[in-house]
């Protein structure tokens, strides 16, 4: 497989990506934090249906000018598909991942679910992980579901004044 599957995803320290009714609204947004840098190295993005339908508050598509890849069982929704914009199975992914040509990355964006699928696939190549100074005490997990014990390298840090860590692993494989 010649596309490298990045997961790039921030949480709480204590290891949740939203509160449980979904609320994100503790997240910072008053710099990059490396955003800008990241979204070159992808082409496309992956995410399941409730992380694509929450993303829709603030861009349709979610990521401009990539594939978006919403991962549904919901099949009356294949038929809503724009090349920007492609509702499909898992297995399409898969798919696409092993057959497309184009040497760039895939963001995988989430939700937990899809999270535990590629890992418990071993398809997760690189994790970023911003972690938020924050404990939410409660709320939507980051890795749930995982079968299998993952090994990780540490390929780089970066620590900002807002207190915000963000790590970056290579999976060992």
């Amino acid at each position: 497989m010649s596309k490298k599957v990045i997961l790039y995803i921030a949480c709480s320290l204590d290891g949740f990506i939203a509160k449980k009714d979904h609320d994100i609204s503790w997240l910072f947004r008053d710099q990059d934090y490396g955003w800008n840098e990241f979204n070159k190295e992808f082409g496309s993005a992956v995410m399941g249906r409730k992380t694509y339908e929450f993303a829709l508050q603030y861009s349709n598509p979610p990521f401009k000018d990539k594939k978006n890849f919403v991962v549904t069982s919901q099949r009356e929704l294949y038929l809503s598909s724009t090349d920007e914009l492609i509702f499909c199975s898992y297995d399409d992914v898969i798919n696409y991942l092993l057959t497309d040509s184009k040497d760039e990355g895939i963001f995988l964006v989430g939700g937990t679910g899809l999270i535990s699928n590629f890992f418990n696939s071993t398809l997760i190549d690189e994790i970023i992980i911003s972690l938020h100074p924050i404990i939410l005490g409660e709320g939507i997990a980051l890795f749930e579901g995982i079968k299998h014990e993952m090994k990780l390298e540490l390929a780089g840090h970066s620590v900002y004044t807002s207190g915000l860590v963000k790590l970056k692993y290579k999976v060992v494989k």
